[in-house]
């Protein structure tokens, strides 16, 4: 038996949809910068027979609340108060969310997988560069003066899309249709509190990271294969380092069974 609650609203305006097997093992999907609940349809079709599948709309995103995005730790608590005693997976930013989550939260987090994650700038230096970056783009996006946005949503996602992260990716892997749910205000929100300048770095804290971890990384991605091994090397014993090739930054589309494979290894790895 399936179920399917689209609606699902929790606390401060997070959104989240369950879908799957109810009583199997509940698997939380996090989504990336700009996408949305709708982006994990690839993997969550592959996956529905046999767990129990919530995802959620990250602050900022979609049908959670546009107009206060809160900072990866409230985030992070956010999430958890939706998806309980879970495994939890996610990539890029929901990667930095599930991360946040498992080193303040760990007794929720059976197991983890991240994908095209970082846990933080540990450069001081490093970090005020990058936030003042992201600044940058989220005052294009919606100014905090109120002024109008110079870019329409369609021009922004043009951009980020165009990157070199995702800009050798057909219209199938862009995942456009579900990051055009979005709104510029809740993007810009989630730059300002949730983007990787405004993150408590985590290095420190990962060795406390005891329940099985899976880092995954595209080969093609260097910078995030190198911090997925690094990553992998501090969590001790119980991780993992995945390094798929011939894949790039956007994993769960590029090559969804990859991760379906990390995934379903490693519900049997925590089974009784």
């Amino acid at each position: 038996m399936q179920s399917t609650d689209p609606t699902g609203t929790v606390g401060e305006g997070l959104s989240h949809e369950e879908r799957g097997t109810p009583g199997a093992p509940r698997l939380v999907l996090i989504h990336g910068f700009t996408q949305s609940a709708l982006s994990w349809e690839p993997i969550v079709t592959q996956l529905s027979d046999r767990f129990e599948i919530i995802t959620v709309d990250l602050p900022g995103h979609r049908g959670s609340d546009v107009n206060r995005a809160p900072d990866l730790d409230t985030t992070a608590a956010l999430v958890g108060a939706v998806g309980g005693q879970a495994i939890y997976c996610g990539y890029s930013l929901g990667g930095r969310v599930a991360l946040t989550l498992a080193c303040q939260s760990p007794s929720l987090v059976h197991a983890l997988v991240v994908v095209s994650t970082s846990p933080g700038i540990a450069d001081s230096t490093e970090r005020a560069h990058r936030r003042q970056a992201d600044e940058r783009l989220a005052e294009r996006l919606s100014p905090r003066d109120g002024s109008a946005s110079e870019l329409t949503l369609n021009q922004f996602l043009d951009e980020w899309l165009a990157l070199p992260l995702f800009s050798h990716l057909d219209e199938h892997m862009s995942d456009r249709e579900s990051r055009g749910q979005n709104t510029l205000s809740g993007l810009a929100h989630s730059l300002r509190s949730a983007g990787l300048g405004s993150m408590r770095p985590l290095f420190e804290n990962l060795a406390a990271c005891t329940m099985p971890v899976r880092c995954l990384a595209g080969a093609l991605d260097e910078r995030y294969a190198t911090i997925a091994k690094e990553m992998a090397t501090a969590m001790g014993t119980g991780a993992q380092a995945h390094i798929i090739e011939g894949v790039g930054h956007a994993l769960p589309f590029e090559a969804p069974e990859a991760l379906v494979r990390v995934l379903d290894e490693i519900s049997v790895a925590i089974s009784p």
